[in-house]
């Protein structure tokens, strides 16, 4: 059901003479969202027959009444119609909820009745508490966790502190919030943004530490690359879970034993350059994954050093290092004369060797074979064939 078809079946109330309004959490669904699911939460003064019969004309089935309610179900959303009688501080009584952006009435008209200015906290996605007690403790903190993780609200002060309750929660519960952090993170539509508002929420991650913003975007694709089972363990780490408390965990592969290992090593501020020290190949995967999104949450740059690498990171920043000069280019006409002179040189030397040798080369040359009965070395100090099976080019002079 969408804000229209809200409007309409309240406008039908109305037809029969009957004021009929939306109020809670759909009012906020239809605000916010343009869309009711879940629970339909309607209230009236009207007689419950009355109410039913505009219920079941409007597609409604299993219809019941009660004293001051009456049920319905129109496909999965299920109708929950408040009957009130008295005055109107019981009626504001009865709308307040402990957020104000879930203490708005609408009517018909879409005109909304707005007394904790609950539609600029929907606009600024402000979680804001009236004055109203909160009857339902973990009802409470799962609505606060899930609008904050996916839709980005900010808790103010006071629902923070509410929050920091959130310790006193079932473990179960608490492994239910993170399945949830990891399903959002995973998803496409993630905002790294709502999972560091999340984090703000202290009462449960008590060693997330200090956030800082600075690095959103490395922390979004670290987050992205993480495998989902080390991102699980790095959420109970968040979180303060201890080994045993894993077993709530369903199908994690780290013994409870390697993750106290880990938790520790970083509970305790030590430096990543021991790492490849203390843990194992299996333990090391994961501890580095904890490192580095550590990092990124307290806004800082991942680096794992080793003592391996001290001595050249040490050598490697001295100023004793030097730039080789660069040859100097030379002009393009001083490089072709140059080029021409050296010519003229190779012609020279060749002029002269002719003179030396007493002749020059002819174009062809006659074979002439060896004088047959002259000594000759089996082979040449040269390393050449045997001199008999050369042949000789016969010179001719001027």
């Amino acid at each position: 059901m969408n804000k229209d078809n809200l409007l309409a079946l309240l406008r039908s109330f109305r037809e029969q003479n009957i004021i009929c309004y939306a109020y809670r959490e759909t009012v906020f669904n239809a605000l916010s969202t343009d869309k009711v699911d879940g629970t339909l939460h309607l209230i009236t003064d009207a007689a419950a027959h009355t109410v039913s019969e505009v219920l079941k004309a409007n597609g409604f089935k299993d219809v019941t009444e009660s004293r001051d309610a009456v049920d319905a179900k129109l496909g999965d959303l299920s109708a929950k119609m408040k009957l009130i009688t008295g005055d109107q501080d019981k009626l504001f009584k009865t709308i307040a909820q402990p957020l104000t952006i879930n203490s708005l009435l609408l009517r018909d008209s879409g005109e909304v009745y707005d007394r904790y200015d609950g539609l600029q906290d929907i606009h600024n996605k402000t979680l804001r508490r009236t004055e109203t007690p909160i009857q339902d403790k973990t009802s409470f903190c799962s609505m606060c966790f899930e609008l904050t993780l996916k839709r980005g609200f900010m808790p103010d002060k006071i629902v923070r502190d509410e929050m920091k309750k959130m310790v006193t929660l079932p473990l179960q519960k608490k492994v239910s919030f993170l399945f949830s952090m990891r399903s959002a993170i995973k998803s496409a539509r993630f905002e790294v943004g709502y999972l560091l508002n999340t984090l703000e929420y202290d009462g449960l991650f008590t060693n997330a530490g200090t956030i800082s913003r600075e690095k959103k975007r490395q922390l979004d694709a670290a987050l992205r690359k993480t495998e989902p089972d080390i991102l699980i363990l790095f959420l109970c780490y968040l979180a303060g879970f201890k080994g045993e408390q894993l077993k709530s965990v369903n199908n994690l592969l780290c013994p409870k034993e390697s993750y106290d290992k880990i938790s520790k090593f970083f509970k305790e501020g030590n430096k990543t350059d021991d790492m490849k020290k203390i843990f194992s190949d299996k333990e090391l995967t994961i501890a580095a994954s904890f490192a580095e999104l550590l990092a990124l949450l307290t806004g800082t740059d991942f680096v794992i050093s080793t003592s391996e690498s001290s001595l050249f990171r040490t050598f490697d920043a001295e100023s004793t290092w030097k730039t080789q000069s660069t040859p100097e280019v030379k002009d393009s006409k001083v490089q072709v004369a140059e080029e021409q002179t050296v010519e003229n040189m190779e012609q020279t030397d060749s002029k002269e060797m002719q003179d030396l040798f007493g002749g020059e080369i002819e174009e062809s040359y006659e074979v002439e074979d060896d004088v047959e009965g002259a000594p000759m070395p089996a082979q040449s100090v040269y390393g050449l064939r045997n001199p008999k099976d050369n042949v000789f080019l016969n010179r001719k002079t001027k």
